[in-house]
């Protein structure tokens, strides 16, 4: 019985231990927690960033807002990593960047960020505000995506091979949505974008598009379940890439 037991103690999980933080400029070791106990104000730190998570690393902002510069980053993941709100990131070159692995993202407000997201492997986000000034959200690998809204994007809004989820708004970038590969979303709301939903396969479920020109462009032709769309057009294969084609017939001027 006692050998039963110490077994089944050293296979009992242990809780990451957890430093509270009210500066900025730290590194965040190997699986520990970090905890923001304070308003942070990293504007006088150029060229630099201000949490960096290693591997297995966790940074919780507890209803607290962390300020920066545009030459400088909020947050780098160096693999797997978590950053958890509320909590409001603004004023950085680059909000949140993942240098490869896969980063977990909830309950944050990211606004007048140059870049508000930028990921090198898998994104997995849940209710975030990313109002930025350049560019909206990317990742490398794949991207699942709930509660998100992001707007005021020079570039694309939302950027990935693979994107998809649900109660996603997009507006007033460029392109709402670019994908190489498929896009699959359940209540997308695209508006006042440039163009709207592009990619080689399209899956839209009780979403609204309006105001792109397109709102939706493909390679294969798109699957729109209850959803409302202006135009559309299919992407056909040409000399250096792909270019627009005929409508697909799907959306109401078509």
């Amino acid at each position: 019985m006692k050998a039963d037991a110490l077994i089944i103690a050293v296979l009992l999980p242990v809780a990451a231990a957890a430093a509270d933080y009210t500066t900025c400029s730290h590194v965040i070791a190997r699986n520990e927690v970090a905890s923001i106990q304070a308003d942070l104000d990293c504007t006088t730190a150029p060229d630099t960033v201000s949490f960096v998570l290693e591997n297995g690393a966790r940074l919780e902002l507890n209803g607290h807002s962390m300020t920066g510069n545009s030459s400088s980053g909020a947050v780098v993941c160096r693999g797997r990593c978590a950053i958890a709100g509320p909590g409001t990131v603004s004023g950085y070159g680059r909000a949140i960047y993942g240098e490869r692995g896969a980063v977990e993202l909830s309950d944050l407000v990211l606004v007048d960020n140059d870049t508000s997201i930028d990921v090198v492997g898998r994104l997995t986000a849940s209710r975030i505000v990313a109002n930025s000034n350049r560019y909206g959200v990317r990742a490398s690998g794949t991207m699942r995506l709930s509660d998100v809204a992001v707007s005021n994007s020079g570039g694309d809004g939302i950027l990935g091979p693979r994107i998809e989820g649900d109660g996603v708004t997009v507006s007033n970038c460029h392109t709402a949505i670019s994908s190489t590969g498929r896009v699959r979303l359940t209540g997308l709301t695209s508006t006042s974008n440039l163009y709207g939903v592009v990619a080689r396969r399209i899956v839209l479920t009780d979403s609204v598009l309006g105001a792109g020109d397109p709102d939706v462009l493909s390679v294969r032709r798109p699957v729109l379940v209850d959803t409302v769309c202006e135009t559309s057009s299919s992407l056909v294969r040409a000399p250096g890439g792909f270019a627009v084609g005929p409508t697909w017939g799907v959306c109401a001027n078509d």
